[in-house]
C-alpha cells in the first residue's frame, strides 16, 4: 500500500470516529459495565465508612470516603442527560443514600439565622492547633490566636523551643492561665483568658508515652467546665493502631460533667471509630454548630467533610 493511498484511509476512519462521537457524547456512560463501576465506588464508600477499619490504608481512605459521591454525581448527572428512567432512579437513590451517609442535615444546609437569644447568650471561640513540631511558626500561630479572638487556645505537637517563644509573644499576654505538659518530644500548651484550677497530665496509650492528654478545669461564662488537650495515636501500623482505637475508647469513660476535648484526634466522621465516641454521649462540635461543609488538617487537601480537631 503506497503512502498516498493510506493516508485518505486513515483520515476517514477517524472522521468517522469522531462523528460518532460527536452524535453521542454519552454513550459511553449507558454502557452496564460503566455503571457498575460508578455503582461499586459508591458501595466501597459506603463500606469504609460504616465498618470500623483496622489497616491502614483503608483507615486512609475512610478519611476520604465522602468522594464517593463524585461518581454518584455523575451517575445522576448522565442518567438525566440520556433520559433513561430506569437510570434515572438508580442514580437517585445512590445519590440519596451516599448524602445522608457522609453527611448530616446541619453540614448540608449551613448556618441557620441565629434567634435573639442565642445572638445574646455567652459564648466562647477554641483555637485548637497540631503545629506539627518544627513546622509551626510560634510567631504566625500567636498571631493567628488573637485574629481569631480565641478566649481557650489547645495546641499539641509544640517543640520545646516553639512552647519557649510562644509563650514570651506580648500579644498573648491576656492568657493569664497557661498550662505546659512536658511530654517525651514534645509539648501540650493549654491557654485560657479565663480562671482555671488544676491541671492534670494522663497517658493514653501504652504504645507512645508522647501521646497524653492534659485535663484542666476552667471557670467560663456558661461555668465550670473540663477542657481536654487532645492527642491520638497516629494510626500507620499495626501496633498503633491498636493504640489509637484504645485512644478513642477511652474518651468513651470520660464524661463527668461539662466537658470539652480539643486537640488532634487522628480521626474524622467518616470512621466509625470516632463515630463511636459520639456514641458514647459526645457531641461533635462542627456539626452543632450546623455552618455547612469544612475541612481537615491540611485545608488545602479536603480530605474530610468535617474537622477532626
Amino acid at each position: 500500500m503506497s503512502r498516498r493511498q493510506f493516508a485518505p484511509g486513515l483520515g476517514a476512519h477517524l472522521a468517522s470516529i469522531t462523528a460518532r462521537w460527536d452524535a453521542r457524547p454519552l454513550a459511553v456512560f449507558g454502557r452496564p459495565v460503566v455503571w457498575i463501576g460508578l455503582v461499586a465506588a459508591n458501595l466501597i464508600g459506603w463500606y469504609l465508612h460504616w465498618v470500623a477499619q483496622s489497616a491502614r490504608l483503608t483507615i486512609g481512605l475512610a478519611g476520604l470516603a465522602y468522594w464517593s459521591l463524585v461518581p454518584a454525581a455523575i451517575l445522576l448527572v448522565v442518567a438525566f442527560a440520556v433520559r433513561r428512567v430506569s437510570l434515572i432512579v438508580v442514580a437517585a437513590v445512590v445519590m440519596t443514600i451516599s448524602t445522608f451517609t457522609f453527611f448530616s442535615p446541619a453540614m448540608v444546609v449551613g448556618c441557620g439565622p441565629s434567634t435573639d437569644q442565642a445572638a445574646n447568650s455567652p459564648s466562647m471561640v477554641v483555637y485548637s492547633h497540631n503545629v506539627k513540631v518544627d513546622v509551626g511558626d510560634p510567631v504566625g500561630v500567636a498571631e493567628a490566636i488573637v485574629a481569631h479572638d480565641a478566649d481557650v487556645v489547645a495546641l499539641q505537637e509544640t517543640s520545646p523551643s516553639f512552647a519557649a517563644e510562644l509563650l514570651e509573644q506580648p500579644n498573648l499576654s491576656e492568657y493569664q492561665y497557661r498550662a505546659v505538659a512536658t511530654l517525651p518530644k514534645t509539648r501540650l500548651i493549654t491557654l485560657s483568658r479565663w480562671p482555671a484550677g488544676p491541671t492534670s497530665i494522663d497517658q493514653m496509650s501504652d504504645f507512645d508515652a508522647s501521646r497524653n492528654q492534659m485535663s484542666t478545669q476552667i471557670d467560663g461564662p456558661l461555668g465550670p467546665f473540663t477542657l481536654i488537650n487532645y492527642h491520638a495515636t497516629a494510626p500507620v501500623d499495626r501496633a498503633r493502631i491498636e493504640a489509637w482505637a484504645a485512644d478513642l475508647d477511652q474518651l468513651d469513660h470520660q464524661i463527668d460533667g461539662p466537658t470539652l476535648v480539643a486537640g488532634d484526634f487522628n480521626a474524622t466522621i467518616n470512621h466509625a471509630q470516632f463515630r463511636q465516641v459520639l456514641d458514647a454521649g459526645w457531641r461533635d462540635a462542627h456539626q452543632s454548630k450546623g455552618c455547612g461543609l469544612d475541612a481537615t488538617w491540611p485545608c488545602l487537601l479536603y480530605t474530610s467533610p468535617s474537622p477532626r480537631d
